[in-house]
């Protein structure tokens, strides 16, 4: 399993480091792409591969780890298929080498309570999904006081406030947290210069074109970290479907593209590759009821796949009329078809 518990072993020798750029490329000592089954993050991967070869890096003889953040029930499921682990896979055979890594962040009450008022919570484990070829599925709990998945950890730890633009805590607790916690814990194995490849595009929204920065540090810390690298930041949306369309083909793009548009599947790879198609409002690839996603998204994919999104819906409809407050910023969620 790709974690080890070495907190308080002997970490890796830590390299000189100034500023992340460009010329830590041939230091490299593990790559560790940041996934979610959408097309950004994996063009930036194969990007960011072919960046770390030219760089004189022989990518066939250090660790290389597609990782990804397991979003439980808010992901793109039904009882059959998780479509998003599925689409991993098939991306993971394009790519042609590296393991497959997937983690669910957990958190539970701890008892006490915050000075803003909200109970106080921590992560009560990192779950396994996957561990390379093994599936172990995402982890499901019937403790009120245990929260899997993003809409658990609004309604209990955030007592009815969901995520903003604003305040996107999804990201924080869902994602980031279970990351850093496993990068610490895998120091041994990602030697003293992991490089973390994520696909955050500054084209995708105004606020990231303000706040998005090429390069990083994943930890922040003074000792051991690993540089955060943004390979695709100035591409736009075409360039990078074209990369995975040209790598894996249709069969590496996630089938929600498809859900969530209103054309037929070859004119919505047109549109994909389209350089000239308007670069926002694009459908994404993350949690089936985002609150960034377009309404109208959600309600085209319902009319499609009703037996994956109706769940979803229905799960947020009920924090709805639980706490008198909308899911999505001023718009109420759909109600289910069936």
């Amino acid at each position: 399993m790709l974690i080890q518990d070495d907190i308080f072993g002997e970490a890796p020798k830590v390299i000189e480091r100034g500023n992340a750029g460009p010329t830590l490329l041939p230091q490299v000592t593990a790559i560790v792409g940041s996934l979610s089954g959408g097309i950004d993050g994996f063009a930036a991967l194969i990007h960011g591969l072919n960046a770390v070869k030219a760089a004189g890096i022989d990518i066939t003889t250090i660790p290389v780890v597609l990782w990804h953040a397991c979003l439980s029930k808010m992901d793109w499921v039904d009882e059959a298929h998780d479509y998003t682990d599925e689409v991993l896979g098939r991306q993971h055979t394009a790519l042609g080498l590296g393991v497959r890594s997937s983690w669910q962040t957990v958190y539970h009450l701890s008892g006490g309570e915050t000075k803003t008022g909200f109970p106080s919570a921590e992560m009560q484990q990192l779950h396994c999904v996957r561990d390379g070829d093994v599936y172990y599925g995402p982890m499901e709990s019937d403790d009120p006081a245990v929260m899997p998945d993003l809409l658990s950890l609004a309604d209990v730890y955030r007592k009815g406030n969901p995520p903003t633009s604003g305040m996107r805590y999804c990201t924080k607790f869902m994602k980031t947290a279970g990351f850093q916690w496993w990068l610490r814990r895998n120091k041994s194995m990602l030697g003293p210069l992991p490089l973390v490849i994520r696909g955050e595009r500054k084209a995708e929204s105004y606020q990231r074109e303000a706040r998005l920065e090429e390069w990083g540090w994943a930890l922040g810390t003074k000792q051991w970290d690993a540089a955060v690298w943004l390979p695709c930041i100035d591409w736009k949306f075409h360039q990078s479907a074209q990369l995975v369309y040209d790598t894996g083909g249709v069969a590496a793009i996630h089938p929600c593209y498809f859900w969530q548009s209103s054309l037929n599947e070859e004119d919505t790879l047109a549109a994909m590759l389209d350089p000239n198609h308007d670069e926002r409002g694009r459908p994404r690839c993350s949690c089936v009821v985002c609150i960034f996603s377009n309404l109208k998204h959600i309600m085209i994919a319902q009319s499609k796949v009703p037996y994956i999104v109706d769940p979803h819906l229905d799960r947020a409809r009920g924090f709805e009329t639980k706490w008198g407050k909308t899911w999505k910023q001023n718009q109420a969620m759909p109600l289910a078809l069936n």
